[in-house]
């Protein structure tokens, strides 16, 4: 008995239609897609997930990272906070001055976003061992009042985030396919430090917030 060869996949070229269509926001993700590719290469596409009965029924939750962007040409480090909610899924992504509290106006921003996600008392709030997350984590808490509830991660296993570890990558994948798709468009670099990268940053939360509610991811 031979093996029979699985073959491979035939080539598809899309339309003019469907290529200006994918650009306008670069999702999901496409392999013919050139800034997809050389963006999100570490990224598989999102599946749809079966929840199991009454799993959208616990108390929501609030999921907190930092992260760091940097350009190849550059020894900049952009400072990135991501924060994602279950179950509703919704995503933020922003641009900080420093990690921590120490910048009163961005524990303030970060406390607008997280209303404006709809988190609200009785409610969790998650992130992993991080000193400068978890002053974070105590101030978000403070500030929500009673019923907010801190949850440090499982003992053994202080960077255990996976909710959120998952949000940071796709969202620093989306922020390369757009920057580098901003760049073919305008035919020039954009510095690591340009304020244009926090706009983006803000900018890919909501998209990612809109395509992972529709892929159930």
């Amino acid at each position: 008995e031979a093996v029979i060869p699985t073959p491979a996949p035939s080539p598809y070229t899309p339309t003019r239609t469907e290529r200006e269509a994918h650009e306008s926001t670069n999702l999901p993700f496409r392999s013919w897609c050139p800034v997809c590719v050389q963006g999100r290469r570490d990224n598989p596409p999102h599946r749809r997930i079966q929840r199991g009965d009454g799993e959208d029924h616990r108390l929501p939750e609030l999921h907190l990272d930092y992260a760091f962007l940097r350009r190849s040409d550059s020894d900049v480090l952009a400072k990135l906070l991501v924060m994602k909610t279950v179950p509703s899924r919704a995503m933020r992504a922003m641009m900080v001055p420093s990690k921590g509290v120490a910048d009163a106006a961005t524990a303030e921003r970060v406390f607008r976003a997280v209303k404006e996600m709809g988190i609200r008392p009785p409610c969790v709030v998650k992130c992993d061992g991080e000193p400068a997350v978890e002053a974070l984590r105590e101030e978000l808490v403070g500030r929500l009042g009673a019923g907010a509830a801190p949850q440090n991660p499982p003992v053994g296993e202080s960077q255990s985030n996976g909710v959120v570890e998952n949000g940071v990558k796709l969202l620093k994948g989306l922020i390369r396919v757009h920057v580098l798709a901003l760049e073919r468009k305008i035919s020039a670099r954009i510095p690591a430090e340009h304020p244009v990268l926090a706009w983006v940053a803000e900018a890919v939360g909501y998209l990612a917030t809109n395509y992972l509610r529709g892929q159930g991811g």
